[in-house]
């Protein structure tokens, strides 16, 4: 079993130690976060343009999917009543 080191001294160190693991954690999960969600560079111009028009199209499915799931399930939301003058 292993003696911990419980004076003021100690506990500063173990808390340095704890931080530098931590941030050195955090640095390898965003480099791997980042890796994993850019993408490609595209080569050409073709592979550019099939890339943005790929993401407009799932742009504009998540627009249509969002309208029929608010006219489907918007009687879920309680709508506000305008003011009328």
């Amino acid at each position: 079993m292993t003696q911990q080191d419980y004076t003021p001294g100690g506990i500063a160190r173990r808390k340095a130690e704890l931080k530098r693991r931590i941030e050195a954690k955090r640095e390898r999960l965003s480099k791997m976060a980042e890796s994993l969600l850019r993408p490609d560079e595209a080569t050409t111009r073709a592979e550019q343009f099939s890339r943005t028009f790929s993401r407009a199209i799932a742009i504009a499915d998540g627009a249509m999917t969002g309208y029929k799931l608010v006219r489907r399930f918007g009687w879920l939301v309680p709508r506000r009543k305008s003011r009328r003058k």
